[in-house]
């Protein structure tokens, strides 16, 4: 069976169209968090970050206020 896709910040960001401070604000504002993390400390993400992270975006260009788009997308991480 072939392991899950990891991604680091930067591979994360360049397959969702953005940059890596974008990715480090969404984990900030609690859109998205880090599947694991390496031994020297460098976030790794999953699909399943990236399918947020696009879902994310939608939801933010169609939400009118900040403060209603972040509470649509609490991080159980």
């Amino acid at each position: 069976m072939k392991a899950p896709a990891t991604y680091t910040i930067g591979k994360l960001a360049a397959q969702a169209g953005v940059t890596a401070d974008a990715v480090r604000y969404y984990e900030k504002e609690a859109l998205l968090a880090p599947a694991s993390r390496t031994s020297a400390g460098y976030r790794l993400y999953d699909g399943e970050a990236l399918r947020r992270r696009h879902f994310a975006q939608a939801a933010l260009a169609a939400a009118p206020g900040r403060h209603g788009q972040l509470d649509l997308f609490p991080c159980q991480g």
